[in-house]
C-alpha cells in the first residue's frame, strides 16, 4: 500500500488520530512538505467556475490567492473584505453586511513563503477561516479572485437535502 508508505516515510501517518488539527492544522504542521504553491479546496462546495482564469491569476500573483464569490447573505460564510483585489480582512461568520457580501468560495491557491511568514502566530488546532486568512490579511499576503460562475452550499444536512430535492435528475 503505497500511500501508506508515503505518509509514513514523511512522518505523516498517524498524524489525525493523534491530534485534531482543525481545517489547516495539517498544512501548517506539514508546509515544508507542500510546493511552493499548492491549491486546497473545500468539500462542501459545488463550484462552477472556470478554473483556468483562477490559476492563470493565482500563478501570476505575488501572493496567496482566495476565490470569491458575491452572495445576498453571508451570515454562514467567511467575509472577505476587499481594497480592489487586495484582501485586508477576513470575517468568519458576520453577523451582517458591514463587510460586503463577497464570500470565501473555499478554493485556495497558497504560496508555502506566505504560511511560513504567520507560523509563528499560529496554534494547531489551527483554523484556515479563524487564523491562518485573517493573518495572511494582516500582513498584505492574501489576493481575492473573483469568480464569476455559481455556488452551491452542501455544508450543512438542510442545505444538502435541499439541493437533493431541487436538482434535475440525472439522466440514464
Amino acid at each position: 500500500d503505497g500511500i501508506r508508505d508515503v505518509e509514513r516515510s514523511r512522518g505523516l501517518g498517524d498524524v489525525y488520530k493523534r491530534q485534531k488539527l482543525d481545517t489547516a492544522g495539517f498544512v501548517v504542521q506539514n508546509i515544508n512538505n507542500f510546493s511552493d504553491k499548492f491549491l486546497c479546496m473545500n468539500g462542501d462546495l459545488l463550484i462552477e467556475m472556470n478554473f483556468d482564469s483562477f490559476l492563470e491569476v493565482a500563478n501570476n500573483s505575488k501572493n496567496s490567492t482566495i476565490c470569491s464569490i458575491p452572495v445576498d447573505d453571508p451570515s454562514r460564510y467567511g467575509v472577505l473584505e476587499l481594497d480592489g483585489t487586495k484582501i485586508i480582512n477576513f470575517i468568519e461568520k458576520p453577523e451582517d453586511m458591514k463587510y460586503g457580501n463577497n464570500i470565501s468560495l473555499g478554493v485556495y491557491c497558497l504560496h508555502k513563503k506566505d504560511i511560513k511568514k504567520i507560523k509563528d502566530k499560529l496554534e494547531i488546532p489551527c483554523s484556515f477561516e479563524k487564523n491562518v486568512f485573517p493573518n495572511l490579511a494582516d500582513n498584505n499576503l492574501l489576493d481575492c479572485f473573483i469568480v464569476e460562475g455559481n455556488m452551491l452550499d452542501v455544508g450543512t444536512r438542510e442545505s444538502y437535502i435541499c439541493l437533493l430535492y431541487t436538482s434535475p435528475s440525472p439522466r440514464d
